[in-house]
């Protein structure tokens, strides 16, 4: 347990400081912080497997869950170039042609579809119960 611990914690600084040099997709600050972490990673590793003499170490568990944290954030903040023989792998929403329309407002056709379609509901409910009271 103690061997596969030291060697997570080593796969996971350089992969932490990997990613943090790669991935220029993200901000500075988030670049540092992981590269920072990586390094941790790394110096605890190094103190685990090099200086613990007592033969007690603490096992951290952001060792295992932060650099498949930063596996998904580099995966969806990266744009894939886009080659004329490939197709893209998300299409992208088409802006309709046009002055913008509103969102969430109701435009003449839908506010008479709509009184219908309540009007409708209204005589099967009325109709239902003219029927249950014969």
């Amino acid at each position: 347990m103690f061997g596969t611990y030291v060697v997570l914690l080593f796969v996971s600084g350089l992969v932490l400081i990997v990613l943090a040099i790669v991935a220029q997709e993200l901000r500075v600050v988030a670049r540092i912080f992981y590269s920072a972490v990586g390094v941790g990673f790394l110096a605890y590793g190094s103190y685990l497997a090099f200086f613990l003499e007592s033969g007690r170490y603490r096992i951290m568990w952001p060792v295992f869950v932060l650099p498949v944290v930063l596996l998904i954030k580099v995966a969806r903040t990266v744009e894939l170039p886009a080659d004329s023989a490939s197709a893209p792998l998300r299409p992208r929403r088409q802006q309709p042609e046009g002055p913008p329309v509103a969102e969430g407002r109701r435009t003449a056709e839908s506010r008479e579809r709509r009184a219908a379609r309540t009007q409708a509901e209204r005589a099967a409910i009325r109709a239902k119960y003219v029927d249950s009271s014969d």
